[in-house]
């Protein structure tokens, strides 16, 4: 390369801060000159004076390096960071209240909890927001795998708390489904990137790998996490047989995910049914008693609840103290006692706030143009609005107690942790957007 040339793209590229864009924007930019060279060779210009004519063509290197700098910096969604931390505001105001109710199950040891799981959680969110998601991509296979090999691990080594396995460390205890279900999302997108491209026997790998991490999930047991699992593989897939890169009949593959998918359930409900145990969280009007109960008890604060303020019957005065009515309020039924515990008013708040974040994040997972950037961000908004959408449906009634619960304003550490990694992951992607640079086939 000609000297002249390469001390114009060093320039260049000293003013942009992404090192990572450097060797693409070199290249691009020689290129360029190259064509413009060549221009000017075939009028009979010499080389040397054809360069020099070419890189006045192309102007100064430190303003065109300042300009690319601006195009290749990193973006913060500041809406979507700012709905968060409303969200985690609510839950940390709604544990609070509980933590002075009788009945509640939250005690000073849980606010402990809370804090410990919350600083976690941060540190969590930082990591996963300033990783670069792109270098992930080449250790897909390896990772899916051994996540699900672990997962296997922990249900035979794990420490069990209340039949569920966990992943105990010191004081704190974190749901493996949970935990992992960010590492499942974001190796399966690779391997979608690597595979989705219309072949039988790549597409069969991914379906074979999605159902084994899906059946991990049941066999934990957590049905949530299946659900938000299955949901996320679908909807991906589902995205990238309709995308350009996809060259197999779209139609037929199509109806092969679906069918497959609701065969699969269909296998799980007759499993499950011989199994007698949880068969009844598929169908709200054949519910276990208890769950009946619940549903009862929720529908009722919330159809008694007042437009401001407190509810009538949300306490029961046993004649020394007042204690909470509401099964699982600092839970599966939180939405429900924000309602009957401040009014509607709050409620709608509420609402609007979760209704806004999906939204919001959908709006982010829109602007993302790279292929493995958009499988990721479509995954995680899938499993994000799932949880507060069949929560929501739950606490009105609608669905039946699958244990979804509304991140971050439910009290939960497990589930906390992994929406922070989620929430942390779209960001950074977002963060990214301008930072990676498309290649060919993805223009």
């Amino acid at each position: 390369m000609n000297r002249e040339v390469s001390s114009f793209l060093a320039t260049v590229c000293q003013e942009i801060k992404y090192k990572g864009v450097h060797k693409a924007i070199s290249l691009e930019l020689q290129n360029h000159l190259d064509e413009i060279i060549l221009a000017y060779l075939q009028k009979g210009i010499s080389e040397e004076e054809a360069v020099k004519k070419a890189l006045y063509q192309m102007g100064d290197p430190v303003k065109i390096g300042k300009s690319l700098d601006q195009a290749h910096k990193p973006r913060t969604e500041g809406w979507l960071l700012a709905l968060v931390a409303t969200m985690i505001i609510i839950g940390f105001g709604v544990v609070n209240a509980l933590s002075y109710v009788t009945g509640s199950y939250i005690t000073s040891a849980s606010l402990i909890s809370y804090t410990m799981y919350l600083i976690v959680g941060l540190v969590v969110f930082i990591g996963c927001y300033f990783t670069d998601y792109t270098k992930l991509e080449k250790f897909s296979l390896p990772v899916f795998l051994s996540t699900v090999a672990l997962l296997f691990y922990y249900i035979k080594k794990g420490t069990y708390i209340y039949g569920i396995p966990q992943i105990t460390i010191g004081s704190l205890s974190f749901n493996p489904t949970f935990i992992f279900l960010p590492i499942f999302l974001i190796s399966f997108a690779g391997l979608l990137n690597r595979w989705a491209n219309g072949k039988v026997m790549d597409m069969l790998k991914l379906l074979i790998l999605g159902g084994i991490a899906v059946i991990a999930c049941y066999v934990q047991p957590s049905f949530v996490s299946a659900m938000l699992l299955t949901s996320g593989f679908i909807v991906t897939t589902t995205i990238a047989i309709l995308g350009k890169n996809f060259k197999g009949n779209k139609k037929k593959f199509l109806v092969a995910l679906y069918g497959s998918a609701c065969f699969s359930f269909i296998l799980i409900i007759l499993f499950l049914i011989r199994q007698g145990l949880r068969w009844y969280h598929l169908f709200p009007r054949l519910q276990h008693p208890a769950g009946r109960y619940v549903h009862q008890i929720a529908l009722e604060l919330l159809t008694g609840a007042r437009f401001i303020g407190e509810a009538n019957g949300l306490f029961v005065d046993n004649g020394f103290e007042k204690i909470l009515r509401l099964p699982m309020a600092n839970g599966d039924f939180v939405f429900v006692y924000i309602v009957a515990a401040f009014g509607w008013v709050t409620g709608i708040l509420v609402l609007i706030v979760l209704l806004t974040t999906i939204l919001r994040m959908l709006a982010t997972a829109m602007k993302i143009k790279t292929t493995y950037g958009k499988f990721l961000s479509s995954s995680i908004v899938t499993v994000f609005a799932l949880q507060i959408i069949s929560n929501l449906l739950m606490n009105f009634g609608i669905f039946p107690n699958t244990g979804a619960t509304i991140p971050f304003i439910s009290f939960g550490g497990s589930s906390f942790i992994a929406n922070m990694a989620l929430v942390g992951f779209l960001l950074g992607i977002y963060r990214r957007k301008d930072m990676v640079l498309l290649v060919p086939s993805e223009r």
